[in-house]
């Protein structure tokens, strides 16, 4: 089975680390965003307050991926087939 994920915000991130937690590796998955990195909203406060810089809260999306064995896409505009199996 494929799940696809679209956006790797904090709920596409959050979905990806449950199903990774729940299947491991039983599931092929892919995460499709336009952009490169991840920003990482709860250290947004260190940013504001210490002085961080902003670059400090954002994560590649390309290593979350690698890290989870997953592929990425890197697009805005991508056409998906839809198959569904009751």
């Amino acid at each position: 089975m494929k799940i696809v994920i679209i956006g790797a915000g904090f709920a596409g991130l959050r979905f990806l680390y449950d199903i990774k937690k729940h299947f491991g590796n039983e599931m092929e998955i892919v995460i499709i965003d336009e952009r490169k990195t991840s920003l990482e909203k709860p250290s947004l406060v260190e940013v504001a307050l210490a002085g961080r810089p902003v670059s400090h809260t954002q994560i590649p999306i390309k290593d979350i991926a690698r890290s989870q064995n997953v592929e990425f896409i890197n697009s805005m505009h991508i056409r998906l087939n839809q198959k569904v199996i009751l």
